[in-house]
């Protein structure tokens, strides 16, 4: 798992782990961990 650190729009800085899967991704933030999958975010970027 690989942890990166961003700035939010309030300018707090939050780290987030995020875990490449073979058809997930899972997205750990502060409030709590979020899983998308490949097939969901594909439509998105379909525009």
């Amino acid at each position: 798992m690989t942890f990166q650190r961003y700035v939010n729009l309030s300018g707090q800085s939050k780290v987030v782990a995020y875990e490449l899967g073979d058809s997930s991704i899972t997205l750990e933030f502060a409030s709590g961990r979020h899983r998308f999958y490949v097939y969901d975010l594909l439509p998105l970027t379909e525009n």
